[in-house]
């Protein structure tokens, strides 16, 4: 899915907005309880009428997962922040650079700096129109939808803001999947996996179906078979090695298979060596370097496996951020 072809500032500069979930602003227990509490309370989230979902979240979640979660998020966490943000950020800084004729901002829905801000500087810049690119390739309603509806909300509320034009999802999208594949492709061929595992962030059942009935261009499930397809054929990978699962399950009646109970299983059916892969996330963050790098590991050694390879996400690649530049954005105003 290519966005169309305007030229970017035809009315005034033109913002770039890149969207991110977020995650917590300091790695002690305050900023990640403040940062749940703010995601979990999203009815795009959890679909609980309020006071259910307020004494859900307030009273048993949030109190209960935030030790927890500050210990997961030290495992991983830089001199930079969380790697969500830092790689988010430098992401905005190498788009810039390439494209100054671009006023590019990045923005977390959960966390700092807020689509607010983000907007506040488009008034200052004097931007007339921004682009809205949420860093989700696949649609759902809890991240890609939480997202933009963020944005809309914050724009609502600004005196003066600039109107919005919002990328569609890139799942399938050749800038997306053949930067991706560049950088599987070497990867895998050194290590020559028995497996390859392609791992996505699950969602309740009840959510997914919600999704799909909202038409193709809604179908998180859909999607992300069609970026397992993508890949698997730009890779020339067999079929028959490659398997989905869904990762970070919250309870019964979720999406399955399951992503650890995958990797547990391999050994056993002949996969020593597994390859994994998050194409549903372009940064890495707690699901791919904890979630899959850490506990996945461990899962699947601890089965017998022998070597398991985490495949990165793009992050700041170089022909990540050329693709963005030149492929999924509107190519500058001609000069006279």
């Amino acid at each position: 899915m290519e966005t169309d072809n305007r030229e970017a500032g035809s009315g005034g500069r033109m913002g770039l907005l890149l969207l991110q979930t977020g995650s917590p602003d300091t790695c002690d227990l305050a900023g990640v309880r403040r940062y749940l509490r703010r995601f979990l309370m999203d009815p795009h989230v959890i679909s609980l009428p309020f006071p259910l979902r307020a004494l859900l979240v307030h009273g048993i979640i949030a109190p209960l997962r935030a030790r927890k979660s500050l210990e997961l998020y030290r495992h991983i966490w830089t001199g930079q922040g969380a790697p969500l943000t830092a790689h988010t950020r430098n992401l905005a800084a190498a788009i810039a650079a390439r494209r100054p004729d671009l006023c590019v901002r990045h923005a977390a829905v959960y966390a700092s700096p807020t689509p607010g801000d983000a907007l506040r500087d488009f008034v200052q810049e004097g931007v007339g129109e921004v682009l809205v690119l949420p860093l989700f390739p696949q649609h759902a309603t809890a991240s890609r939808g939480a997202a933009l509806a963020a944005v809309r909300a914050a724009a609502a509320r600004a005196p003066h803001a600039p109107a919005l034009r919002e990328l569609p999802p890139f799942y399938d999208a050749p800038w997306f999947i053949e930067p991706l594949a560049r950088l599987y492709g070497p990867l895998l061929r050194d290590f020559a996996p028995d497996r390859v595992i392609f791992s996505f962030h699950g969602l309740p059942l009840a959510q997914a179906a919600r999704d799909a009935a909202a038409g193709p261009e809604c179908d998180y499930v859909g999607q992300c078979k069609a970026t397992m397809d993508a890949l698997v054929g730009v890779l020339g990978l067999d079929t028959d090695r490659c398997r989905l699962g869904w990762q970070s399950r919250f309870g019964r009646g979720w999406l399955a298979p399951d992503t650890e109970s995958l990797l547990a299983a391999a050994p056993a059916g002949g996969a020593a060596r597994v390859a994994l892969c998050a194409p549903c996330f372009v940064a890495d963050c707690l699901e791919t370097l904890e979630e899959l790098g850490l506990r996945g590991r461990a899962c699947f050694m601890a089965a017998g496996g022998r070597e398991l390879l985490l495949l990165p996400c793009l992050n700041v690649s170089d022909d990540w951020v050329e693709a963005v530049c030149r492929r999924a954005l509107p190519p500058p105003k001609a000069k006279n």
